[in-house]
């Protein structure tokens, strides 16, 4: 669950500066996505948190023809993790020191991307490590409860019906603008409601664990309304949940 939370914290905050820094949405996904590909690496827990996003951020930018300026990128995510940091940021020493970090942290950030500032499926680790955790939680109250644990097949199928959705979502500007934990748990409930796992009850209360801003109705409703609205359009043929998005 910690490498969960720490994935969600990051991906917000690339997102984030992503947007303070007025960068396209493709940028600010394949930035985080290149964080997630290199999250199983020593190289997270060797560069500072905020030295690793403003890496990222500089050299994804740079290398999808949206350049931000380096003191900019430095500016932005120093005033998001310091609420009391001045941006923009003094040229000083500081700063200078700042910057050499980035230039020697971009080379190690390279090598850990193998040279591809790329981004496959985005939110593809996130929702996977949702549907572990979701299986465990949920097979862990049924042996309390002296319930039979859910059949493999079933979590398989439920696996199988969240990334076609994934699949679907991944590329709708919407979707690409809401926070990536709160998309990838509205992925998870439509996936559980789809296969009629839990009742609606407890559907909410376990995306709620999840992602806890989605613990009140409003919010739920908001992400799900964006992930349906996917099925309005008409290159998207997935009868059963168009049905859903018709009620």
């Amino acid at each position: 669950m910690s490498e969960l939370k720490g994935l969600m914290h990051c991906t917000r905050f690339l997102q984030t500066c992503g947007r303070r820094l007025e960068l396209p949405d493709e940028v600010i996904t394949t930035t985080a996505v290149c964080y997630t590909r290199i999250s199983d690496t020593v190289l997270v827990s060797e560069v500072e948190p905020v030295l690793l996003g403003i890496t990222l951020l500089y050299l994804v930018a740079k290398s999808s023809d949206h350049p931000r300026d380096l003191r900019d990128c430095i500016s932005v995510a120093t005033a998001l993790a310091d609420p009391v940091a001045v941006a923009p940021i003094a040229v000083d020493d500081r700063y200078r020191d700042v910057r050499e970090s980035v230039v020697s942290t971009e080379q190690l950030v390279l090598r850990a991307l193998d040279f591809d500032v790329g981004a496959g499926l985005p939110l593809r680790r996130l929702l996977l490590l949702f549907l572990l955790s979701f299986e465990r939680d949920v097979n862990t109250v049924a042996g309390k409860e002296g319930r039979p644990p859910c059949a493999p097949t079933t979590f398989a199928r439920m696996a199988r019906t969240c990334t076609a959705i994934l699949n679907d979502a991944v590329t709708f500007g919407p979707c690409v603008c809401t926070p990536p934990d709160e998309l990838a748990s509205g992925i998870l409930y439509l996936g559980v409601m789809l296969e009629d796992i839990l009742s609606p009850e407890n559907m909410r209360m376990y995306v709620g664990l999840l992602a806890p801003t989605l613990q009140d109705a409003p919010s739920l409703v908001r992400v799900l309304d964006t992930l349906l609205s996917v099925y309005e359009r008409p290159d998207i043929c997935h009868e059963e949940l168009r049905r859903v998005s018709e009620t």
